[in-house]
């Protein structure tokens, strides 16, 4: 065989690596979910902040109601992240 025939065999079956493609084999896995896990929580925390900055200013109550308003923003924003970084759904 020659070199030109070896060339053309050797894209018979050759499929173009495009973004898609890439983001699907590179952006998925557990150490994907374990960053997005993070930064899910760390937005989370966030995004709760100011409610439970207000929430802490109620009598008697108030601390323990913000704790858990941070508590749930970490921990949704967490799952959220996670589940995104995971990529197929199949883990959740």
């Amino acid at each position: 065989m020659n070199s030109t025939t070896l060339d053309s065999m050797a894209f018979d079956n050759f499929e173009v690596a495009d973004t898609d493609y890439l983001a699907v084999v590179e952006g998925e896995g557990f150490v994907s979910a374990v960053a997005e896990g993070f930064v899910g929580a760390c937005t989370g925390a966030t995004a709760a902040y100011r409610p439970a900055k207000w929430l802490w200013n109620i009598p008697a109550v108030g601390p323990y109601l913000a704790l858990g308003t941070e508590a749930i923003g970490i921990v949704s924003g967490a799952y959220a992240g996670a589940r995104s970084g995971w990529g197929d759904g199949g883990f959740w």
